[in-house]
């Protein structure tokens, strides 16, 4: 919040034309445009024309003038205002109203000062915050795994189940004949697909096995079955 005296001083600049050389940049077509949005309560559409005023003419005092005060006042932008209060007092070194416009700078700078530690203390906050809430959560965790051991002990919950066993690796396709004993969901394509890595040499299992398959999926667990080499 500026003070009172400083709030009256941007009233005054607002319509202050004793800058010397100023009063003729009063008359420039975009300044007038610009002042007469403001009056009207569109700042935003004035800012954008004092700012188009000053790619034209970038030393257009006035303009510089009036661009910071609508930053200062109405933006709250003050590093833009801070360059445009800075720039006016440059190109009028000499304006009756410097002292005014230099305590200006300082109250823009002290007000952008402020915003900073504001924003640090709002960073610090939400840090706590996040970490009560890490907390939080890590507690509820270990309640939430303490209430299923108990749970698990009393019987009322099942255990997990065990994780899922890979399949054996692969053999090498055997040299000469050699044996295996069928496991429980074997098939033959299955064993030929671990023994000779090709599921479709399943009949040279079956064929070498009639004596005891009586068909390809007459397999049983525990049988031993005779396997031959690949051809």
């Amino acid at each position: 919040m500026l003070p009172a005296g400083l709030l009256l001083a941007l009233a005054v600049l607002a319509g202050c034309s004793r800058y010397g050389r100023g009063d003729s940049e009063l008359h420039d077509p975009l300044i007038q445009q610009a002042r007469a949005r403001e009056r009207e309560g569109e700042k935003d559409m004035a800012l954008t024309i004092l700012n188009r005023a000053l790619v034209r003419k970038p030393e257009l005092a006035q303009a510089h003038l009036d661009a910071a005060l609508l930053y200062d006042r109405h933006k709250q932008d003050y590093i833009r205002a801070i360059y445009h209060y800075t720039r006016f007092l440059e190109l009028r070194p000499h304006a009756d109203k410097r002292t005014m416009v230099e305590d200006l700078i300082r109250q823009a700078r002290m007000a952008y000062a402020a915003g900073l530690v504001d924003q640090e203390f709002n960073l610090d906050y939400r840090i706590r915050q996040l970490r009560e809430e890490n907390a939080r959560l890590q507690h509820d965790l270990r309640e939430v795994r303490a209430n299923l051991a108990q749970l698990r002990l009393a019987g009322r919950v099942a255990p997990a189940p065990p994780a899922p066993q890979s399949p054996p690796p692969a053999s090498a396709p055997p040299a000469a004949d050699a044996t295996y004993r069928v496991q429980p969901g074997d098939t033959l394509s299955k064993i030929a697909a671990r023994l000779y890595r090709n599921p479709r040499k399943w009949n040279l299992i079956f064929e070498a096995n009639r004596d005891v398959l009586t068909g390809p999926e007459k397999l049983a667990a525990g049988q031993v079955l005779r396997i031959p080499p690949q051809e």
